[in-house]
């Protein structure tokens, strides 16, 4: 399961980028030109690259990475929304396998550098890669359904890469790219053809992931659920202590994004840029869900008659609406300092805080609206590398400081845009 921060719209979004192009190649009427689809890769792809590849196969001559990229590629902008239709049947096929290509190229990039985190970082990019590839290709008819696709044989290459470099890494972040990965697949539910279960993600626990980030909270969630599977109350209670007492929580929202956009190619052309930009935004603009409710879980109304656990949820609570990093943590937070009974004023002044970043976020999508989808692309991007940086509510703040308006205008927009058009149907409603 995966937590789409920024909502169904974000995501639409990124996966329209992203599937413009592959859709002529299934679902048109009018198919590509023949003689486009048998259209060989550009010269100007490089010679070391041959497809398929993983991240794993780093070529010899594969070349050094600049530091910076431009934020902007040149002649993105340069084919209007309008000339898509007209594009596609003629380029679309050789546009798509360049976007492939483009796609193999940042992996093997990625993979050459010496940093772990960005290693790291482009092997959850390979295991997202395939499975969205695999999602693009045409199915056969199942005999008796549902039936359900195997595991693509690179999203577990790539998934036990991740666990053994994480098994040899002091960085935190490794260990974070691994432990929510390996959770993911261990959690794939039954209706969807079960867990998918690696030796290797033995090798990689929350645990040491919390002794490497011991003052951020985000990774006690997992150890108290690990705690909890296990039914070892001693852990789980010194795990919620630890999240009690964090100096905060980042849960690292849009940091495989921030990791990888360095290493972004921005001379494609336009059609493959933009779905090589999409492909990667919509690969890193959503994660897997924490286990919140392994902390939360114990924080309802049996539990807060206990004076210790009472006292533990007010410090969750405190952290969530003060110290958190996140959007839905704040919005936890909230729901949290209800159930304890909090002033009436903190309610108040939290809701206001809460409606006013969720209204920021909306206006802050519809800020990337320009000319043509691809420039679009790049401005989310951009935010989206943005929180990826700062952490989604620092981000947030920013922008609001920078937007000229008050959290109480905010706010009110939000409600505003939230009110029924019809005042008679909502008091029917009541």
């Amino acid at each position: 399961m995966t937590h789409r921060r920024w909502g169904a719209a974000l995501l639409a979004f990124a996966a329209m980028v992203a599937v413009v192009l592959v859709a002529w190649r299934f679902d048109s009427g009018a198919p590509p030109d023949p003689a486009a689809a048998a259209a060989p890769v550009p010269a100007d792809v490089p010679t070391w690259l041959s497809l398929p590849r993983t991240s794993l196969e780093v070529a010899e001559g594969a070349p050094a990475v600049p530091a910076t990229v431009p934020p902007t590629a040149p002649g993105c902008e340069s084919l209007p929304d309008a000339d898509l239709p007209a594009a596609l049947p003629a380029r679309g096929a050789q546009l798509i396998d360049r976007s492939a290509v483009a796609r193999g190229d940042l992996l093997l990039r990625l993979a050459a550098q010496p940093e772990e985190r960005v290693r790291a970082a482009g092997l959850v990019l390979q295991a997202r890669f395939a499975v969205m590839e695999q999602q693009n290709e045409p199915v056969a008819a199942c005999a008796s359904p549902p039936c359900w696709l195997p595991e693509p044989a690179a999203q577990r290459t790539a998934r036990e890469a991740l666990a053994r470099l994480a098994s040899g890494s002091h960085d935190p972040v490794v260990h974070a790219l691994a432990v929510e990965t390996c959770r993911e697949a261990a959690n794939w539910p039954a209706a969807r053809g079960g867990p998918r279960r690696d030796e290797t993600c033995g090798l990689v626990s929350a645990e040491q992931w919390a002794r490497l980030d011991a003052d951020n909270a985000y990774p006690w969630l997992f150890v108290a659920e690990a705690a909890r599977q296990r039914r070892d109350t001693a852990a789980h209670g010194e795990a919620m202590h630890r999240i009690a007492n964090a100096r905060a929580s980042d849960a690292g929202y849009g940091r495989v994004h921030a990791i990888v956009a360095p290493y972004l190619p921005d001379d494609l052309p336009p059609l493959a840029q933009m779905g090589l930009d999409g492909s990667v935004l919509g690969v890193t603009a959503s994660q897997p869900l924490a286990p919140y409710q392994a902390a939360l879980g114990d924080c309802k109304d049996d539990g807060l008659r206990d004076v210790n656990r009472r006292q533990t949820c007010e410090g969750i609570a405190r952290l969530l609406t003060e110290r958190a990093g996140s959007l839905l943590e704040l919005g936890l937070g909230l729901g949290l300092a209800r159930r304890l009974e909090w002033p009436p004023d903190r309610i108040d002044a939290l809701t206001r805080e809460r409606d006013a970043y969720q209204q920021a976020a909306a206006e802050a999508m519809k800020s990337t609206a320009g000319s043509s989808l691809c420039g679009m692309t790049r401005r989310l991007a951009s935010q989206v590398e943005g929180i990826g940086r700062e952490g989604e509510l620092a981000w947030m703040r920013r922008w609001v400081a920078q937007s000229g308006l008050t959290v109480d205008e905010l706010a009110a927009r939000r409600r505003a845009d939230n009110e029924p058009a019809d005042p008679a149907a909502s008091a029917a409603s009541k």
